[in-house]
């Protein structure tokens, strides 16, 4: 056997060869990529190429390879454009219900801070702990929280009961298998909520602190409301942004008419040919 091998390629000029090769490069871009390892990437190109069509073969066959070697890569920056197309659409849809959406946001904050402030009116001035639950009256916080920890028992899961009025709020009891709590009422309409605790004491100090930093919830709101501004601003610079690559886009679409278009007349062109063979041979 020979120690060396030669091996030589031929290329036809004018033949299939030329597309052939065309898709051997593209298939080595992508192994390429993948040897590289280059851990910042994303993403791939996709090699799959579309099957030729009937007169794409026949243009080839006509001495014009050039032709679809192009097409081929207008039609893979086409669809790579018709993806980026695609996101932009869905991006821009998706900032259009967002720009429309802050603004109704915005209102219910308003609306709940100011509920939240006649909360806060209506607890400075009710400070006393005074509470009167089946007909039991007491100031004392561990004796109040006797009541409802009592309450409690006699209740079922998933049930509710109202249970009295405490510094100018309404109290429900609501009994759940993990954890049960006391639902707070405001003037206002607004609904707060605490856990109850095993020791009594600690279920009326819960309230009371619930009550008594009203004023966080106010801060909170205030830092999403200031959030949302910023978001709005944003979204308003991004929701009317054209598609940056919008001029390729045109061009490839615009192009790839032009090549079918061409490919179509080399077809008409094959035909003619083949008609006028048969004649002659008739």
């Amino acid at each position: 056997m020979n120690e060396n091998v030669h091996i030589y390629r031929y290329i036809t000029k004018g033949s299939f060869d030329a597309y052939s090769w065309q898709t051997i490069e593209t298939k080595a871009r992508f192994i390429d990529q993948i040897l590289h390892g280059d851990c910042t990437l994303r993403s791939t190109d996709d090699v799959s190429t579309a099957a030729l069509t009937f007169s794409e073969v026949k243009a080839i066959a006509s001495g014009n390879p050039p032709l679809v070697m192009e097409k081929t890569k207008v039609d893979s920056e086409l669809q790579k454009l018709d993806l980026a197309y695609a996101n932009y659409k869905r991006n821009m849809y998706r900032m259009q219900d967002r720009y429309r959406a802050i603004p109704q946001e915005l209102q219910r904050f308003e609306e709940r801070k100011l509920m939240i402030l006649a909360d806060i009116d209506v607890a400075a001035n009710n400070l006393q702990c005074n509470m009167a639950i089946n007909g039991i009256e007491t100031q004392e916080k561990n004796a109040a929280g006797t009541l409802i920890v009592n309450e409690l028992e006699y209740m079922d899961y998933g049930d509710k009961k109202t249970l009295t009025d405490y510094r100018g709020f309404k109290l429900e009891l609501s009994k759940n298998p993990f954890s049960s709590e006391i639902i707070i009422t405001g003037k206002s309409g607004y609904i707060y909520s605490t856990g109850i605790s095993k020791t009594p004491a600690v279920t009326i100090n819960r309230i009371d602190e619930l009550l008594d930093t009203l004023n966080d919830k106010i801060k909170n709101i205030d830092e999403r409301v200031e959030h949302l501004h910023v978001e709005l601003k944003t979204v308003k610079g991004q929701v009317d942004l054209p598609f940056k690559h919008q001029d390729d886009y045109d061009y490839y679409k615009e192009r790839k008419n032009e090549i079918d278009r061409l490919i179509g007349n080399t077809e008409e062109i094959i035909m003619d040919e083949s008609e006028t063979d048969i004649e002659e041979t008739a």
